[in-house]
């Protein structure tokens, strides 16, 4: 027999999981994403911002971030209220690590092409990110970053030309 769900039953998603961010207490955010998944839903009420989005501007251990994806998936597609952000372009403008980005860009690909309101993809975001400069562009690290934004664009599906060829006959 299936029991009948209440309101009260189904828990509204808090911001638990932001503050234990916020605060950088990385064993307390991978704990807290395993006992309240609901709470990688939150959207802080200013700028509309997850804490995937909080987390991916400060680079913290891989297991953060799949602790918060795997609660909450879908957050990579939320952006922010006023720049229309991603968490990649968060991640890329803040010179995450590029196991961060592979992680971020794993599942949804097409996040690599997405624009901000300004128009900057992800790959523009690393280039302008706050520790931009010529040496890092010399990087091994820096190219590792951008083969893995490339490497996602290439997995998008492609459009069957099949079918839009006749659009250009």
């Amino acid at each position: 027999m299936l029991k009948s769900i209440r309101k009260n039953d189904i828990a509204e998603p808090s911001s638990d999981l932001w503050d234990v961010v916020l605060d950088m207490n990385w064993t307390g955010v991978i704990q807290h994403a395993k006992s309240q998944p609901q709470d990688a839903k939150f959207l802080d009420g200013h700028w509309d911002e997850t804490p995937l989005f909080l987390a991916s501007s400060l680079n913290p251990p891989m297991e953060v971030i799949q602790a918060i994806l795997e609660a909450h998936p879908e957050s990579v597609w939320i952006h922010s209220r006023e720049n229309l952000d991603l968490p990649i372009h968060i991640a890329c403008r803040y010179q995450a690590d590029s196991a961060i980005l592979e992680e971020l860009l794993k599942d949804f690909p097409r996040t690599a092409t997405a624009r901000t309101r300004w128009g900057t993809t992800p790959l523009m975001a690393l280039s302008m990110g706050d520790n931009s400069s010529d040496a890092l562009m010399l990087d091994e690290n820096y190219r590792n970053k951008i083969f893995v934004i490339l490497r996602a664009v290439s997995r998008i599906p492609q459009i069957d030309t099949k079918k839009q060829q006749h659009l250009y006959l």
